[in-house]
């Protein structure tokens, strides 16, 4: 285990997910990526780095009322693992993923 606390939530790509380990929120969520990205840029800009390349890569660009997704429109959550209880719950999960744009702050 990383003596630094950081890559516990640290992906590969080198964004932050909002959670550690294979927890509920061990995902990317826009906004709490952004403000964690945003926080640490004193400290390891490379976080900010990866996570607006991550979202800049996953910004809206159609209408889709089933995602709320609309062009320009920042993430809210992605998830591209363990997407069965999602799919029973009626999430639109679509070709093995789920990225869903409903959120205020985005």
């Amino acid at each position: 285990m990383s003596a630094d606390p950081l890559d516990q939530l640290r992906t590969e790509e080198g964004w932050l997910r909002a959670s550690s380990g294979d927890g509920r929120f061990a995902s990317l969520f826009g906004r709490d990526a952004l403000i964690a990205a945003l926080q640490l840029l004193p400290i390891d800009p490379s976080v900010a780095d990866a996570t607006l390349a991550r979202l800049g890569r996953e910004l809206g660009q159609r209408d889709d009322p089933l995602t709320e997704e609309e062009p320009g429109k920042v993430l809210h959550e992605a998830r591209d693992d363990d997407l069965e209880v999602y799919v029973a719950h009626g999430w639109p999960v679509r070709a093995g993923r789920l990225r869903y744009y409903g959120s205020v702050a985005a």
